[in-house]
């Protein structure tokens, strides 16, 4: 930690230290335009990594249900991180072009338990492709990041390192274990739920750059500006008790990497999905796999 003064913080220290630097209040921020555009949150809860199995703490889980009929509802779940960065060290998302085979989205599609030779099964993975994604084949598609700035020495040297977003991104993955979980064993007596799960980074405004680099390594344009990026995960979570259950593996293709202005937009790219326009469609695309 860097040296204090040692006079004593007033009240104006607070004020200014809550308008400019909270984290507690950037992420207010953002859970306010969630309930605002009809998700039930919940902020600030624990939880057990399903990794080191140690209690951690989630900022938001965000939840809407798209589609409610009496046998058959659609939903979206968001696991989501803020990170209040400053303009002074901002976010830089190196990209490539995406390939067809990064071109997935993983449902899962819960319904009343099959038993297939003495365990149960509770939910299948619904995977679209291609041209049944939000996503485009050659986009723009995050695989590394950085945060960049400068030392405050007389040479102002630049400087980069990702110990601080990575951490949150790890966070927002591992914390969508519970919501994939939960939507494995969401159906229940003739009642199917299908559920989308989205893990999200939000960071404020005009703090995400790009670069693009071409399959060479030589960068294709000049950083440039941008209010979400799809960062490339490509991760699998495994759900179900094999001693009695059918496990099944659910992938997370992409984080969202998103500014606060541009959640509602980022949000819109899932709800206006072709295949999530009717039950008929999701149906259809079940059956046809």
């Amino acid at each position: 930690m860097a040296k204090l003064k040692t006079e004593p913080i007033k009240k104006e220290d607070i004020t200014e230290y809550l308008k400019e630097s909270s984290d507690f209040a950037f992420e207010v921020s953002v859970l306010r335009q969630l309930i605002a555009l009809g998700f039930a949150c919940e902020h600030a809860g624990t939880y057990e990594d399903p990794i080191t199995k140690k209690t951690r703490e989630y900022d938001i889980r965000a939840r809407k249900c798209l589609i409610d009929e009496s046998d058959f509802k659609l939903n979206i779940s968001l696991s989501i991180e803020c990170k209040n960065l400053k303009d002074y060290y901002p976010l830089l998302v190196h990209c490539m072009p995406r390939k067809e085979n990064e071109l997935y989205l993983d449902l899962i599609w819960a319904s009343e338990t099959e038993h297939h030779i003495g365990r149960s099964a509770h939910a299948r993975r619904i995977r679209l492709k291609s041209n049944n994604t939000p996503y485009q084949k050659g986009a723009a598609l995050g695989k590394s990041c950085d945060q960049i700035g400068r030392k405050a020495t007389p040479a102002a040297e630049i400087i980069g390192g990702d110990g601080d977003v990575f951490e949150k991104i790890s966070q927002a993955i591992n914390a969508a274990y519970d919501l994939i979980k939960e939507a494995h064993y969401a159906a229940e007596k003739k009642l199917d739920v299908v559920t989308l799960v989205i893990p999200v980074l939000v960071v404020p405004n005009d703090r995400i750059w790009s670069v693009w680099y071409k399959e060479t390594g030589d960068l294709e344009s000049e950083p440039a500006k941008k209010n979400n990026i799809e960062y490339y995960l490509d991760k699998c979570w495994r759900v179900g008790d094999p001693s009695d259950e059918l496990p099944r593996r659910y992938y997370l293709s992409y984080l969202e990497i998103v500014e606060s202005q541009a959640i509602s937009k980022m949000i819109n790219k899932y709800t206006q999905l072709s295949a999530f326009t009717s039950r008929d469609a999701l149906i259809d695309h079940k059956h046809a796999l």
